[in-house]
């Protein structure tokens, strides 16, 4: 559940006639950037081969978006193949095809083909398409109609367009940041966005300020980390069923005593060689005055949430740089709090935006505050990041 308000209420609740649109790959990318309110959000449904909404949002499509969806099931039947683009000039910025630890393993060189694809890809053509860069070309033209259709940028009130665009996560984690898919994607991303500006430059002229960022970095595969010599791993499930064991071992001996149970657990985390910190919940806040990853815990914990190996029984885990768990046999991941997975670009452009690079820290949190500031909203209480002054 999304507990705090975002850039789209602080906007409608300043002035009801403003409009908040977010379009994504993914439902839960589309959700959090619309914020709490009764927006116009729509994400790529894998099992409908359609973008779809909630009831919360609305009972029934407008005419636009179920035209949309019906020139995309046309498209979809006849986009079963993704064909390499990079040029030959350009094809030395990734590495080497084949690699076993890509993808399903066995179908990891271009082209990809869902003819060729589908068995090893659970929900038919709909969850395999939604995994290569043509998802981004769709969320991006959906987005684009939507600015159309809906005349957003025109009125008096600030209209809020949020577009998230989900194929370089998912290409990542199946193939990894430096390979050949990668690359694909990442240049036909880059055309993507080419269109939504000149959309935006055709329609509201002068008139719009665009920020681009992500949320996430990644790690590379740790067999392309470890042929070059970098300390990198990959766990099995028998390094799984060790952790398990010694995990039940613990449980058994002090599970009626919650308080014990973790530091026993924590201890035991600990000991493995590819954990690098364990806290009790109840360490956390002791430990982030002097240890910076407790304290990146400390600010992620969520009471009554649990997340990672033994956050259910009380303990948080950070496991060493470039370390996978089992979940993952191929391909790679993110989630540490290590730089490689935290640091993102940030860039504003646009109205009100003076060209200069802000000195200091900066984080993804300084979006709102910082667009508020911009359209001249005074930021809720409770927003613990000021905005960046970017005039």
């Amino acid at each position: 559940m999304l507990q705090a308000s975002g850039l789209g209420d602080w906007l409608v609740e300043g002035n009801p006639e403003s409009r908040v649109v977010s379009v994504s790959g993914k439902d839960r990318a589309a959700i959090l950037l619309a914020g709490q309110g009764v927006h116009t959000v729509y994400w790529f449904e894998p099992q409908l081969e359609r973008f779809a909404t909630s009831t919360y949002y609305r009972e029934a499509d407008p005419d636009w978006v179920v035209g949309f969806n019906e020139t995309l099931a046309v498209r979809l039947q006849e986009d079963w193949d993704w064909n390499l683009e990079v040029p030959d000039r350009l094809l030395t910025l990734a590495r080497a095809d084949p690699a076993v630890f890509e993808g399903d393993g066995i179908h990891t060189t271009f082209p990809h083909r869902f003819a060729a694809e589908g068995d090893t890809a659970s929900g038919g053509i709909g969850a395999w398409w939604s995994s290569t860069p043509s998802l981004d070309r769709e969320t991006t033209s959906l987005a684009i109609l939507a600015l159309s259709e809906l005349e957003l940028g025109r009125g008096n009130a600030v209209d809020f367009l949020a577009l998230s665009l989900s194929a370089t996560d998912r290409v990542g984690h199946a193939y990894g940041p430096d390979s050949l898919e990668q690359l694909d994607n990442l240049l036909r991303l880059d055309a993507q966005i080419g269109r939504l500006l000149d959309a935006l430059d055709q329609q509201v002229p002068g008139r719009y300020t665009l920020v681009l960022t992500s949320d996430h970095g990644v790690s590379r595969s740790p067999e392309a980390l470890q042929a070059e010599g970098a300390v990198a791993r990959r766990l099995t499930q028998e390094d799984g069923s060790r952790f398990n064991e010694r995990a039940g071992e613990d449980l058994r001996a002090y599970g009626s005593d919650p308080v014990r149970l973790a530091q026993a657990l924590a201890e035991s985390a600990r000991a493995e060689s590819w954990i690098a910190r364990a806290w009790p919940d109840a360490d956390l806040a002791a430990a982030a005055s002097e240890d910076s990853l407790a304290a990146l815990m400390l600010e992620s914990l969520y009471p009554g949430r649990a997340a990672g190996l033994l956050g259910r029984l009380g303990v948080q885990v950070v496991l060493t740089p470039h370390t996978l768990l089992w979940a993952w046999p191929r391909g790679t991941d993110h989630g540490s709090p290590y730089l490689y997975d935290r640091r993102v670009p940030l860039v504003f452009y646009g109205a009100g935006v003076a060209p200069a690079v802000v000195e200091g820290r900066a984080s993804t949190r300084s979006i709102a505050p910082t667009m508020a500031w911009l359209v001249g909203l005074t930021t809720p209480p409770g927003a613990s990041v000021a905005p960046l002054v970017l005039r």
